[in-house]
């Protein structure tokens, strides 16, 4: 089965534009190619402050929990200190940036936002604070900007404890669920399919994933994925439209977010993980 091809919306999105790796968009964190940002006429008016900060706090917790693809210092270091960050209930930063006047404005979405119950502040100090999502909040935003749902994500994490079942080293190898090869036409699109798909079950934990020292990704369901699967039937969905100026800001938080993760090391002897090695990758008939 191939869960790593969601139904997509009409773009911004993944379209190939030309020669530029999209490492360049993902902070050196992924391959591929740069999104293209297609306009695309809004038949709803979604844009407003409070879809653009839950749709921009979306992506700095994604930008954290996509699968790291490079192991170039300080990027392994950075992204496990802030998935650990995260696990542990802080959050990710969020900075109310601009002139005071803006940053009094963006206090106060903050604050009406975690007022709704859409986002929860963790910690603040000065212009930055501690932020998360509340489940309706992350439904709603990707909904939004066209990504896939975590129902969608569900049923792709079973997938994948489907095909490792009884397997002594349980990383599945991206080229499975995503139904293509390494240097396939078209296979860096359908990896990058299949990490939104999984996206939901990466940040909550339930499906983790590392690489090899050649940038190839594997899967495995965790403990903790096994337990919500088994344990629950119903996942949250979110009726809302699609927005094409809301995704563009997701994409450009997303850039931003993970050139942060590759740039200055924020955790000096901190190292991270290491890649994964072919021995512990599953190949299945």
């Amino acid at each position: 089965m191939a869960c790593g091809v969601p139904t997509r919306l009409p773009g911004p999105t993944r379209a190939c534009v030309g020669p530029l790796p999209r490492l360049e968009l993902q902070g050196a964190t992924r391959t591929g190619h740069i999104v293209a940002f297609v306009s695309v006429a809004r038949t709803e008016g979604h844009m407003n402050d409070t879809n653009l900060l839950i749709v921009r706090i979306l992506a700095r917790i994604d930008a954290v929990f996509l699968p790291m693809r490079k192991w170039k210092r300080p990027l392994p270091g950075n992204t496990s200190a802030a998935r650990a960050n995260y696990r542990a209930g802080l959050g990710v930063l969020w900075v109310a940036g601009g002139s005071a006047l803006e940053r009094t404005r963006l206090s106060r979405v903050l604050a009406d936002a975690k007022a709704a119950g859409l986002v929860t502040v963790l910690g603040s100090a000065a212009r930055v604070s501690h932020v998360a999502l509340s489940e309706g909040a992350e439904a709603r935003a990707r909904a939004l900007v066209g990504l896939p749902s975590l129902q969608e994500a569900v049923a792709c994490a079973r997938q994948i404890a489907q095909d490792t079942a009884g397997a002594t080293w349980p990383w599945l190898i991206e080229t499975v669920p995503a139904f293509t090869s390494w240097g396939e036409a078209g296979a860096s699109s359908r990896f990058m399919d299949l990490e939104d798909t999984l996206l939901p079950a990466l940040v909550r934990g339930w499906v983790d994933s590392n690489s090899d020292s050649h940038g190839r990704v594997a899967y495995r369901l965790t403990d903790e994925g096994a337990a919500a699967l088994a344990g629950r039937q119903s996942w949250p969905a979110a009726e809302v439209e699609y927005d094409g100026e809301l995704a563009e800001a997701y994409y450009a938080a997303l850039k931003s977010a993970l050139s942060a993760l590759a740039g200055k090391e924020r955790n000096p002897g901190e190292i991270g993980r290491h890649p994964l090695g072919c021995s512990d990758m599953r190949y299945p008939n």
